[in-house]
């Protein structure tokens, strides 16, 4: 099994997000983030199944890009829900931590 590696929000937090991808024309989340929520989840969903394909395609160059787009999507959903990528990371360790039920 592959590890999983710390991986932290590059902008920062939530409101840098949030700004970043309101401000810069290089960023596509421009009109999702005019459309509010519904435009948002809808460009996560395409995103999921674009990844759903890559990894159907067993394509690793293709997988890792798509990963990063519905990844980069979420935490641009989570930003307007003011919830911090740190809170998801804090989540996710407390599952490491966690028994599993099989």
């Amino acid at each position: 099994m592959v590890g999983v590696a710390h991986v932290g929000n590059p902008y920062g937090n939530s409101s840098s997000l949030l700004k970043a991808t309101s401000t810069s024309p290089m960023i596509s989340t421009n009109k999702p983030l005019e459309g509010g929520d519904n435009c948002i989840l809808k460009k996560i969903g395409e995103e999921s199944a674009e990844f759903v394909m890559a990894c159907k395609d067993d394509d690793p160059d293709a997988i890792a890009g798509e990963a990063a787009d519905l990844i980069f999507h979420v935490q641009v959903d989570l930003a307007h829900h003011g919830v911090d990528w740190r809170r998801v990371q804090e989540v996710l360790a407390e599952r490491r931590g966690a028994p599993r039920s099989e």
